[in-house]
């Protein structure tokens, strides 16, 4: 583990995130963690390819603990295809995430100074039989902990490693939520595919390790 520690003063994107995660608490107030749906929602003719999870540069938040990224990136990585791998549907996609930002939570002082951990990333979904990305601009969010730990923070509680499967967990929640709102335009069964003539196709920062993976 790295002991690298970050300035303690929010700089102005990271004042923009901290606000994000205050209003998204304000309207989560059933939220408390990252439980799976009863059923699996319908995705179309979604089936889960590759997940590439990039967080080499990962930026470190104001009064976090650290971690390595490569453990960022593999918590993800297994929640997300956890959650996906169930489907079974005729045309395999892929996911590809880019951890922009983190906190994990430090021990603070319940009820008063305590922080609450939190994660930026970014999504893209890639559609392997025509070879590209469904999006044109990657879909942002600010994951958070859930209110369960808003009395006794997870920084008192929870070690850093268990502090990132917890948020990962979640991620994969909202990101399998976000697909599941949007799934008649990205996985529509009638939609018509070119003939194959070789394997499924990688998001290219599947090969090169790049941190623009969700946005290719």
């Amino acid at each position: 583990m790295t002991s690298e520690r970050a300035d303690p003063r929010p700089s102005r994107r990271w004042r923009g995130w901290i606000a994000a995660a205050a209003l998204a608490l304000a309207g989560c107030a059933a939220d408390t963690g990252p439980e799976a749906p009863p059923e699996l929602p319908p995705l179309g003719d979604f089936r889960l390819g590759y997940v590439v999870v990039v967080a080499d540069k990962a930026e470190l938040g104001p009064l976090s603990r650290d971690l390595p990224r490569d453990q960022i990136a593999e918590a993800l990585k297994t929640a997300i295809e956890e959650r996906l791998r169930p489907y079974d549907g005729p045309r395999y996609y892929h996911v590809s995430v880019a951890v922009g930002a983190f906190i994990l939570a430090r021990p603070g002082i319940p009820l008063v100074a305590q922080p609450k951990s939190m994660m930026v990333i970014e999504v893209n979904l890639w559609d392997d039989a025509r070879g590209g990305k469904i999006l044109e601009e990657p879909k942002q969010f600010v994951i958070i902990e859930p209110l369960r730990h808003l009395v006794i923070g997870s920084g008192l509680t929870m070690t850093a490693e268990e502090q990132m499967r917890e948020l990962a967990r979640i991620a994969a929640r909202q990101i399998h939520e976000w697909m599941a709102e949007n799934a008649a335009s990205f996985f529509p069964p009638e939609k018509v595919y070119p003939p194959r003539t070789g394997a499924e196709t990688v998001p290219p920062s599947a090969a090169s390790g790049s941190s623009t993976a969700a946005g290719g």
